[in-house]
């Protein structure tokens, strides 16, 4: 679990998220929602434990200042939005979500091992596994580097826009994959720009605007607030009961069927 409270961060000592009093729990999937600019990316860098922060950020109750980089890689994993492209396979990717848990010598042990297969089954990337990063879709390349990031074994994971390159095939399976790790009790923290995927993922949706939470509850209750959605977002979400339609909720303007 993690527990925000009182807390402030930012860039170059200036504030650009403040945080008064957030919980994140084990086996809850958590979308933080807003429009560029709102801080979203920012609160999961600070939670990361990659900016300076005032006031709390707990992880299982020890503030995260109080971790080292090790025991807070084994409490929380990363994913960032904006990824290199490195040369090299799938299977080589993934391993590397084992370092931050390794000593000096990055030899994997056969339990290494098995958790980098594992991660690879999850994220549906196994049969890609000797194949160069450089070859594979954008979607593809996605799910790998989500992968690296099952790998590194945490309870708490936050992903930065996971569905960004994807098609609607591969955020079909994104919502797989999520669903699977939500059942083995992690806690996922992800932010997303696709407002009808956030809510169709979500247990819970938080909506940032100008560096802080301005709602947070189930999609439900949030789609029904909708001044309070177009002020932030600049539409609302309505729930769509008619067949035919990929997701549960729609923007205002969207509601074409697909």
């Amino acid at each position: 679990m993690i527990e925000i409270s009182d807390m402030k961060t930012g860039y170059n000592d200036r504030s650009i998220v403040r945080i008064d009093r957030l919980i994140l729990q084990n086996g809850e999937i958590a979308v933080i929602v807003g429009k560029n600019g709102s801080g979203k990316s920012t609160l999961l860098r600070a939670v990361a434990g990659l900016l300076p922060h005032q006031g709390g950020i707990f992880c299982d109750g020890t503030e995260i200042r109080e971790l080292s980089s090790r025991e807070r890689a084994g409490r929380i994993s990363y994913l960032p939005q904006h990824l290199t492209i490195p040369e090299m396979s799938v299977k080589t990717l993934v391993s590397h979500g084992r370092f931050c848990r390794m000593g000096f010598s990055r030899t994997l042990t056969a339990q290494d091992r098995r958790i980098v297969g594992n991660a690879m089954k999850i994220a549906e990337v196994e049969h890609l596994r000797e194949k160069p990063l450089s070859l594979l879709s954008g979607g593809e390349r996605q799910r790998a580097y989500l992968a690296m990031t099952i790998a590194q074994d945490s309870p708490m994971m936050l992903l930065d826009e996971p569905d960004t390159y994807m098609d609607v095939t591969h955020r079909r399976d994104l919502l797989s994959i999520l669903g699977r790790l939500k059942a083995q009790g992690r806690g996922i923290v992800m932010t997303s720009h696709d407002l009808p995927f956030a809510f169709l993922a979500a247990d819970r949706i938080c909506v940032m605007k100008d560096g802080q939470i301005v709602a947070d509850g189930t999609p439900d209750i949030i789609s029904s607030m909708t001044d309070m959605l177009r002020r932030a977002m600049g539409t609302g979400m309505k729930k769509v009961s008619e067949p035919g339609f990929l997701y549960p909720y729609m923007m205002e303007e969207l509601s074409e069927k697909i």
